[in-house]
């Protein structure tokens, strides 16, 4: 045998032996954090929580958890942990009235979801794990969530309502705007098939914020019927 066909069966050799191996997981251990239990309202001091593969796998106490050989361990004595956060409702791409909302005028699709990106970005790092977005420019937030869930960007999980879609033709046309095809949100069919979110749970957001809110709402219903949008 020559040599080059020597190596070349070592190099196969070695690889069916590594894809024989038993794949390791990455485990992370957060250890020596106080866990709150928000169900129970249960303390846990000098806990220990593993996460394999980006899942929590067990918490416990750290004297209980066995620790895996190879793990990054992460010390977080003095700290406290609870489950993420949720907001229910959030405009990552919101414009407000006044000086800050100056500043962004004539902002491009690109710029705002670049912006929004870097809202998204805090709003995780602040604890925020799942956020609801309720109203948001041409689908700009489909665009944030694909990137998200491909780990291109980091950022909270996104249940989004889409955008604005109501046959407010009038206003709408007085703005230039053409056909619904061309509005802010798009048509609601357009949405839908790029992964709208709430649809089909807004009879229910209505039955809760009128329950939740006593009756006392203003005549046009606690939610609204297009978009899902609370109070």
């Amino acid at each position: 045998m020559g040599v080059g066909k020597w190596i070349a069966a070592v190099v196969l050799a070695s690889s069916f032996a590594a894809a024989a191996q038993p794949v390791q997981p990455h485990v992370t251990a957060l250890v020596g954090a106080t866990v709150v239990d928000v169900d129970s309202g249960r303390e846990t001091p000098d806990a220990a929580v593993l996460i394999e593969d980006g899942r929590i796998v067990r918490i416990g106490p750290r004297a209980t958890v066995a620790v895996p050989p190879g793990a990054r361990i992460r010390s977080m004595t003095g700290k406290w942990l609870i489950p993420g956060l949720m907001n229910m409702h959030v405009h990552l791409g919101l414009k407000l009235p006044g000086a800050a909302g100056a500043a962004l005028v004539g902002e491009t699709d690109p710029q705002e979801v670049l912006r929004m990106a870097g809202n998204a970005r805090r709003s995780l790092l602040s604890g925020v794990t799942t956020v609801r977005l309720v109203g948001e420019d041409h689908g700009n937030d489909f665009a944030l969530r694909a990137e998200i869930d491909r780990g291109e960007v980091i950022g909270p999980r996104i249940k989004t309502a889409g955008g604005d879609h109501r046959p407010d033709r009038r206003a709408w046309l007085a703005r230039g705007g053409r056909s619904l095809r061309a509005r802010p949100g798009g048509s609601r069919a357009d949405q839908a098939g790029r992964g709208l979110d709430q649809d089909r749970d807004l009879r229910r957001h209505r039955r809760q914020s009128r329950r939740h809110l006593g009756g006392a709402h203003d005549g046009r219903g606690a939610v609204d019927a297009d978009r899902g949008h609370p109070p």
